[in-house]
């Protein structure tokens, strides 16, 4: 008699083949199974026709297990309680590969485990904006031959789209490929958020893109950047994967006696995750102010300052007509400074001058060379 098993375990359950030529008085065909190669368990068994001088092929299902290693064999028993035994098959478990990603502000961050490799060469890493039609990004070496759960992953810079699809190829020694479940992921939500000054009232605007399950944005406003208090409310259109664009206007903020203000917003999706945004800083305009007055035959000025900031000196000037003045003062700042800061300056002997009116006012110098000036004030001669 000609006998041949073979055996494949790619996926599922494992699936064997018996082939066999001139049989003579055979019974039955028993398949029997071992985790080492010598001991043997029979698992199942089929009658056959006896006698037969042609090709005859019988069909072996055997539940696949959790183990590196199976082997399988059939013994063929005749009328007479003989046994032959065919060649063995021995098969290993096939690579269990399982991906998973997330998609957050720093990128797609791919990983995958694997079991069971065996000459594995490496790993592709591909893409899809479809789910359709993917694309190789890049390869990874494999361990090559392992029993045990074998961890990888890799970070993927992601494009400027609503959803992205990805999977591994692997591919062993002999050029072998298996493709891994596919991950889906959807584009983290993107969230601009500026502001500016108007006046006395502080405007904030953010856009969105790839909003998903969010419901409202919550504006927070603090005066130290760790306490913040909420503000407003503004509710959103839940899912878009448009620009959308929102503003809240925190009026006379800017009247607010305070270093600065820190914004920044707050919301929840549907899963529970919270994003913030970027904070927003604004610092307190500097608050000057500036008088002269007579002291007998001297003009006393002075000033005070408070969030002092990138003031390079400050320079009083004096007119007798209110349009053409001269520096008669100048007085470098003390840096930056949320304080209090008190300065003054006394124009000695100005009734030698005989005029009838006197005109004062500040200039104030910036780092950048950008000047300003506070109001004028007049004086008529006593």
């Amino acid at each position: 008699m000609l006998y041949s098993l073979s055996g494949d375990w790619s996926a599922g359950p494992i699936s064997l083949v018996n082939q066999t030529k001139y049989e003579q008085n055979i019974l039955s065909h028993s398949l029997q199974k071992s985790y080492n190669g010598t001991s043997f368990n029979t698992i199942d068994s089929t009658n056959t026709l006896g006698s037969s001088d042609v090709i005859q092929q019988y069909s072996f299902t055997a539940t696949a297990e959790d183990t590196a290693d199976l082997y399988f064999r059939i013994q063929y028993t005749d009328s007479s309680s003989n046994s032959v035994y065919s060649n063995v098959v021995a098969l290993h478990h096939p690579l269990v590969m399982q991906a998973t990603g997330n998609w957050d502000q720093s990128g797609v961050q791919l990983q995958w485990d694997t079991h069971y490799e065996v000459a594995m060469s490496h790993y592709t890493l591909q893409r899809s904006i479809d789910g359709i039609h993917f694309n190789s990004i890049t390869d990874v070496n494999a361990t090559g031959n392992s029993n045990y759960w074998q961890h990888y992953g890799i970070t993927d810079a992601g494009i400027d789209t609503a959803y992205l699809y990805y999977r591994l190829l692997s591919t062993d020694s002999s050029g072998r490929n298996q493709i891994s479940n596919v991950v889906l992921l959807h584009h983290p939500m993107t969230l601009e958020f500026t502001g500016n000054r108007n006046n006395n009232d502080i405007e904030l605007q953010w856009r969105t893109k790839y909003e998903r399950n969010i419901s409202q944005y919550q504006l927070q406003r603090s005066f130290n950047g760790s306490s913040y208090t909420d503000l407003n409310i503004t509710s959103t259109s839940g899912n878009n994967d448009q620009w959308q664009q929102y503003a809240q206007t925190d009026n006379n903020a800017a009247l607010i006696d305070t270093a600065y203000l820190y914004y920044r917003l707050v919301t929840t999706d549907s899963a529970g995750n919270t994003f913030m945004s970027p904070v927003v800083i604004f610092n307190h305009p500097m608050m000057v102010h500036f008088d002269a007055v007579w002291n007998a035959n001297d003009v006393e000025a002075s000033w005070t300052a408070k969030y002092q900031r990138s003031v390079l000196q400050y320079q009083v000037q004096r007119s007798f007509n209110g349009r053409d003045f001269t520096n008669i003062q100048t007085t470098t700042a003390g840096g930056n400074n949320d304080g209090l800061l008190h300065y003054n300056y006394t124009d000695a002997q100005v009734t030698a001058y005989n005029e009838a009116y006197q005109y004062y006012r500040l200039m104030i110098t910036d780092s950048s060379g950008s000047v300003h000036y506070i109001d004028t004030i007049s004086l008529h001669h006593p």
